[in-house]
């Protein structure tokens, strides 16, 4: 029966919303798959491409697409599946046909949220989207996201590090992995939840399918949060979607000029929810969803516990997806503990710490600094940046110094 759900799902030039116009009409996949020019005759709605095409039975390509699906261990789920996200369900052209590796998360049973943004974040932006992952995780939502580049990946990277459940949507093959340095995350959204995709396998990261793959994103959640978004993003079509959907769209404010934010700015000032912290997003939901934690005092400062610090401890600060979920534990040096002596000479602690993680220190030796001036001074990426601001901060040896800016630990003497 699967390959008649394939055979429906790869007839292109049949739109989404007709074809499930005809299960609804005739009641089942096998009686739209057996019928003939008489009942086609009487979907008045159909045109003579589509008609012609539905009389083409040919099962070929569905039974290679299974073939792949069995030799690539990812799993089909249909429309009249009962582990089908129910609201995704229910929209307009929902996928007649789903394809996942991992374990589908219990939707339904706490809200599942999709948490987008900017590719070309700034600094502040990755933080934010970092710790709004982590807070959302840890109050017990399911988290979704679209595992781009920017604010996608490092929402992803703390709704993992909290210990969610997460989906990651593509608009390519379950077995494509997109962008290609994004393996790491690719595997750990994998071992905590899924990868969701309505295209078969090997299908190509065609531009084009990512606006379309958008509609799941906002299709499957009960709110979408735009954490940072210039004024043409991507974002802000999956927001435009959850709107028709009837779905909540909440927004991150931004600094005021700040291009990076005006179109999630934009989207406050047309009455977007405001949500400058996961607890502004869980409070929409305790009354629905009983089994959810208040976060209003997670992740204050990423909120790692050193469970988290073990798991990712081995992998390197030069790369910015951090492997979560399998990272083995790196044994402690001496300098991670500061109570061991009354202070610790800066160049002797940078003696035992990865590169990227010496520059932050280097750059912060002059005095606090904002996020930004310590990636304008390290010269380092965005992404590298915050990795190894975040492991300096769970080690103790940097500091919170007020709203957005870091210190060196008081131990540390230059």
């Amino acid at each position: 029966m699967l390959q008649y759900w394939l055979w429906l799902s790869e007839k292109a030039c049949v739109s989404k919303v007709r074809r499930l116009a005809l299960l609804r009409r005739l009641g089942s996949i096998e009686a739209v798959y057996f019928s003939g020019d008489a009942e086609l005759s009487l979907l008045e709605e159909l045109t003579a491409e589509e008609h012609e095409a539905l009389l083409d039975k040919d099962l070929t390509e569905a039974e290679k697409i299974l073939g792949r699906c069995y030799d690539l261990d990812i799993r089909i789920l249909t429309w009249q599946d009962a582990q089908y996200p129910s609201l995704l369900r229910n929209i307009d052209d929902p996928p007649l046909v789903l394809y996942y590796k991992g374990r589908l998360p219990a939707f339904g049973s706490v809200p599942t949220l999709a948490l987008v943004g900017a590719r070309r974040a700034s600094a502040v932006g990755l933080l934010t989207a970092k710790r709004m992952g982590y807070q959302l995780g840890k109050a017990g939502a399911i988290i979704v996201s679209g595992l781009a580049d920017g604010i996608d990946s490092m929402c992803m990277l703390g709704a993992l590090t909290a210990g969610a459940a997460v989906v990651g949507v593509l608009g390519c093959g379950a077995d494509v992995i997109y962008p290609a340095k994004n393996r790491s995350l690719y595997d750990d959204t994998i071992s905590r939840g899924c990868i969701l995709t309505e295209y078969p396998p090997g299908t190509p990261p065609v531009g084009f399918h990512f606006p379309v793959r958008n509609r799941i994103i906002s299709g499957m959640s009960d709110g979408v949060v735009v954490v940072e978004a210039a004024a043409k993003s991507g974002a802000l079509i999956t927001a435009r979607l959850a709107l028709d959907q009837g779905r909540d769209v909440f927004a991150v404010p931004g600094a005021a000029g700040n291009e990076s934010c005006a179109g999630s700015n934009r989207l406050l000032r047309d009455g977007a929810i405001f949500a400058e912290t996961g607890a502004d997003v869980i409070s929409e939901y305790m009354l629905r969803y009983p089994a959810l934690r208040d976060c209003a005092d997670a992740g204050k400062r990423i909120g790692l516990s050193p469970d988290d610090v073990q798991q990712i401890a081995a992998k390197t600060d030069e790369k910015p997806e951090l492997k979560v979920a399998s990272a083995v534990q790196a044994p402690k040096k001496a300098v991670d503990n500061a109570k061991e002596s009354d202070y610790i000479e800066l160049k002797a602690l940078m003696r035992t710490l990865p590169p990227v993680q010496c520059a932050v220190l280097e750059a912060l030796s002059e005095g606090p600094l904002t996020v930004d001036d310590v990636i304008d001074r390290s010269q380092i990426p965005a992404p590298q940046a915050m990795s190894a601001l975040t492991m300096l901060e769970i080690r103790r040896m940097i500091r919170k110094a007020g709203a957005n800016r870091y210190a060196l630990a008081d131990n540390i003497k230059t």
